[in-house]
């Protein structure tokens, strides 16, 4: 699942999560009926499958049995949040807090806030002391020792959330989520290897889930091993043909190696079901990405004029605004649109966070390389996106190689190709599969005159260019360079 999807439904489904691996008949919350408990728990499963429409029906069954459910109403109020329906996630959450309110079992009233507070941003004090309390009580509690967890995730703390994970592992060894989380983890340190250990423990403890495999399947992707991933999302889409975030990755998967109209058939086949939701925003940002990724010029300049239009108050409308305009030479307009974009960005309340002003200056940078590869100044465009690359230097590799990959053109652009070709061995440690570092490799080798490497590299590439389009303008870039490491006539 995607990294922005995670982060926004962290907590709420990993408390699902932990209450379905509590183990034993025991409830947690209180209900006068058994029927009502049995649809509560049949909506945590089926949250816990990302299956948000059933999983709102049997919620409402169960409060149809007893009104009077709190955790029901705590817990329909976060899948109503996923609905994008704000004005009836608050109105649940009240119910929620007013019916806890008389329920004499103050542990019992913690735990249902810990369910309405629990995906709030880090920091948050009410949920923070809710969570102290609870683990004071019940320093076992794997609801609330996932909540920590989940804090400690969204708070850039991975090595305590591991610890926390772990913690979790030696209460419950079959903690399925937790191996989830672990392998995540795993690869935000770049231990791709041991994510992949991870994600297929989870596969292993829940394999009747669509999630387990469609996470297996995007570690998979960034590693470069590409059928392995595009069967990982198949299987998922076969245990939940609806289990949108496999068909979202599987239409990336097919992005990525150069398939855009199987890519896109994929993503325009759900977009009337995100429609409204922050996943279709998403998926055309994905869509702008790949077609600037692959030089499919007029097709991100079609799609970048769309999002606008679609989404005239999303984040990043200016940032896109301004690359249009630079591609249009229309440099002068293209400078204000950006100014005026990072000034608003930085009157932000949330610039008060400093994840939100490196997320800033880091596109500052992206958008100032960008322009200066436009100008031809592949200097200035180096040494912009050597920031970039500074501002996010946590990120994991399959975060970071678009930036090496565009900083290595430059370089190449520039005249040197001895660290155009080093930031294409850096992508291919992690990846080896990615035809643009693979083709830009290839080029800096022959500057070089090794072209030994240069043909290793284009040996490599093949078999993927194989599969992609056949009107994708890097066919002709390798076609080119075949052409130059292919031995003439003598005269």
């Amino acid at each position: 699942m995607k990294k922005s999807v995670l982060m926004g439904l962290a907590a709420l489904a990993l408390i699902a999560l932990a209450l379905l691996f509590l183990g034993g008949p025991e409830r947690q919350f209180t209900t006068r009926s058994a029927e009502a408990y049995e649809l509560f728990d049949q909506g945590y499963f089926q949250m816990n499958a990302f299956q948000f429409a059933r999983a709102d029906s049997s919620l409402r069954r169960a409060l149809a049995l007893d009104p009077g459910f709190a955790a029901a109403h705590a817990m329909l109020s976060q899948v109503a949040l996923r609905f994008g329906d704000n004005e009836g996630s608050v109105r649940e959450a009240a119910a929620a807090d007013s019916l806890a309110a008389r329920l004499p079992n103050a542990l019992e009233r913690a735990k249902i806030a810990l369910l309405l507070l629990g995906y709030k941003k880090p920091g948050d004090q009410a949920r923070d002391s809710l969570l102290d309390y609870v683990l004071a009580e019940q320093p076992t509690d794997l609801m609330a020792l996932s909540v920590k967890a989940s804090v400690l995730y969204q708070s850039g703390r991975p090595d305590e959330c591991q610890r926390v994970y772990e913690q979790i592992l030696a209460i419950e060894p079959n903690h399925a989520p937790a191996y989830n989380m672990l392998g995540y983890l795993a690869a935000g340190r770049g231990d791709y290897e041991q994510a992949v250990t991870h994600l297929r423990k989870y596969a292993f403890l829940a394999p009747d889930l669509a999630n387990p495999h469609d996470s297996l399947g995007e570690v998979l992707s960034w590693k470069g091993d590409y059928a392995e991933a595009e069967l990982a999302f198949k299987t998922a889409l076969d245990v939940q043909e609806d289990f949108y975030y496999s068909q979202i990755n599987l239409g990336e998967l097919y992005l990525e190696q150069g398939m855009i109209a199987k890519g896109e058939a994929i993503l325009e086949s759900i977009r009337a079901a995100l429609a409204g939701l922050p996943q279709e925003r998403e998926l055309d940002e994905t869509l702008i990405r790949m077609y600037y990724t692959h030089e499919l010029y007029d097709e991100a300049l079609r799609a970048m004029a769309s999002y606008q239009t679609k989404y005239p108050d999303a984040f990043l409308v200016g940032f896109y605004r301004a690359i249009q305009l630079a591609m249009e030479d229309r440099r002068a307009e293209a400078d204000a649109v950006a100014t005026g974009f990072f000034a608003e960005a930085r009157r932000s309340d949330d610039f008060a966070f400093k994840a939100y002003r490196d997320q800033i200056d880091s596109l500052e940078h992206q958008l100032r390389a960008m322009l200066a590869t436009r100008d031809g100044d592949h200097e200035k465009a180096i040494d912009e996106w050597q920031l970039m690359l500074d501002s996010n230097r946590a990120r994991p590799a399959h975060e970071r190689w678009w930036f090496l990959w565009r900083q290595g053109e430059s370089y190449l652009a520039a005249g040197r190709p001895g660290p155009a070709m080093e930031n294409a061995k850096r992508i291919l440690a992690t990846n080896p599969a990615r035809i643009r570092p693979l083709l830009l490799l290839a080029k800096a080798a022959v500057e070089l005159g090794d072209t030994g490497l240069a043909s290793q590299a284009l040996k490599k590439v093949q078999p993927v260019l194989a599969r992609a389009d056949a009107k994708l303008p890097v066919q002709q870039t390798y076609r080119d360079l075949m052409a130059r490491l292919t031995p003439t006539p003598a005269d």
